[in-house]
């Protein structure tokens, strides 16, 4: 999953300059995977009280009902579920907990600002990993009944991996992971380490080298797959113009980049966020993804323009948006399928069911937003509800971010803050 803060960040510097930055492609040392030790333990399940001290920094969710949520609460980690929409809450234990997050300046700097990653295939499997900040590690922790046994998995990685970016799994076996340098925004290097026995075992299989250069270009990135072998990687790339898209037929081994025409208006603009490549369960050979222009002629805006293929993703061609507007700031979508998804726009929520042709204006998010407030997160946990996480300036009784939980039905639609106390 993309991070928010590192695409603000990124924003903030096209504002200024959209000159490139040198960056050396970083050696790899250490062992290439490393096998889990044997620890299984049963951890409790408590309810938990979703109260406004729990600040929620990210969410997964793998079957119609179910969400699992990341966040801190007083600094700490906290990992919660829920099995009915959000009816009841229960904090699921780790037998090795992520450490404390900060914010502050400092540490961002010190690239000790990163939340772990979470990825939730289903009901029963789920994953968690972060960078260790005082080793070259990364930590896996995943558990295969709900979270009540979980084993623990290091890997090994460079010292210049500093950021885990996304985990994906396209079944309880096999998966990917993502890890990215600290560098300048724009340059960033990238690692891929692959798993073929639900995370007992990781190994790397791609690393920023000549074979694709520009492919360490970008922190914006989503790495999908559509069989064990074939995966798409979009990758949002401020410096070359168009659409870096980039496929794999070796399970993420080597990759080549596939030509996407754009639209004349943009061939000179770059991209600066991107989500997708997703691709229809019922129809594998539709799929859709959508990309964020950022242009400049007199003031700055983005654009979000969408692209569809009817053949797997060998080629791709560009979708007419209607009633989008084009404005500079926060863009977060999710496609729920290749038809219906949603996207926040700084205060407000559009909806599409038409595979991102038509959209329309759904909510307006003002009495939830303190200025300068933006949304971290979004997630559909079914249909007919959406979740979104609300970054915003507390008060001193406040958390840092708010869960808000949106339900569409015959009678109306609905928006509540589920953790607010």
């Amino acid at each position: 999953m993309k991070r928010t803060v590192c695409r603000i960040a990124l924003l903030t510097l096209l504002c200024c300059s959209l000159s490139a930055c040198g960056a050396r492609i970083a050696s790899f040392t250490g062992n290439s995977h490393h096998k889990a030790a044997p620890v299984a333990m049963d951890f409790s399940i408590q309810s938990f009280d979703m109260s406004s001290s729990f600040s929620p920094i990210q969410l997964s969710a793998g079957s119609p009902g179910t969400l699992w949520v990341e966040g801190y609460q007083k600094n700490h980690f906290v990992l919660v579920r829920t099995l009915n929409l959000g009816i009841e809450w229960q904090r699921v234990r780790l037998p090795m907990n992520p450490p404390s997050y900060s914010t502050t300046a400092s540490a961002a700097a010190n690239g000790q600002s990163s939340y772990p990653e979470l990825y939730v295939e289903n009901q029963r499997y789920v994953w968690i990993a972060w960078r260790d900040i005082k080793k070259s590690f990364i930590w896996v922790e995943y558990t295969w009944n709900a979270g009540v046994s979980w084993r623990v998995v290091s890997i090994p990685v460079s010292t210049e991996a500093s950021v885990v970016c996304q985990l994906t799994f396209i079944n309880p076996r096999t998966g990917w992971l993502v890890v990215e340098s600290s560098g300048a925004s724009e340059q960033s290097d990238k690692w891929i380490y692959q798993t073929l026995n639900g995370g007992n075992t990781w190994h790397l299989v791609y690393r920023a080298n000549s074979d694709v250069p520009r492919l360490l270009a970008g922190t914006s990135q989503h790495l999908t797959f559509c069989t064990v072998t074939n995966g798409f990687w979009l990758v949002a790339d401020p410096i070359l113009p168009g659409i870096s898209l980039y496929k794999t037929t070796d399970g993420g081994v080597h990759w080549k980049r596939i030509f996407v025409s754009v639209p004349a208006q943009y061939a000179n603009d770059d991209t600066i966020d991107v989500w997708g490549p997703t691709f229809s369960r019922n129809s594998p050979e539709d799929g859709v993804f959508a990309v964020t222009f950022y242009t400049s002629d007199v003031a700055p805006t983005m654009h979000l323009e969408v692209f569809e293929t009817k053949d797997g993703g060998v080629t791709w061609r560009w979708v007419k948006v209607k009633n989008l507007p084009s404005e500079y700031g926060n863009y977060i979508l999710r496609f729920f399928n290749t038809s219906i998804a949603s996207l926040s726009l700084n205060d407000k929520i559009y909806n599409t069911t038409d595979g991102g042709r038509t959209w329309f204006l759904n909510s307006d998010l003002d009495h939830w937003m303190t200025p300068n407030s933006y949304v971290l997160d979004l997630e559909f946990s079914s249909r007919e509800t959406m979740w979104l996480i609300i970054n915003r300036k507390p008060s001193q009784k406040d958390a840092n971010t708010w869960l808000l939980k949106k339900v569409f039905g015959e009678e109306g639609e609905s928006l509540e803050n589920a953790n607010k106390g």
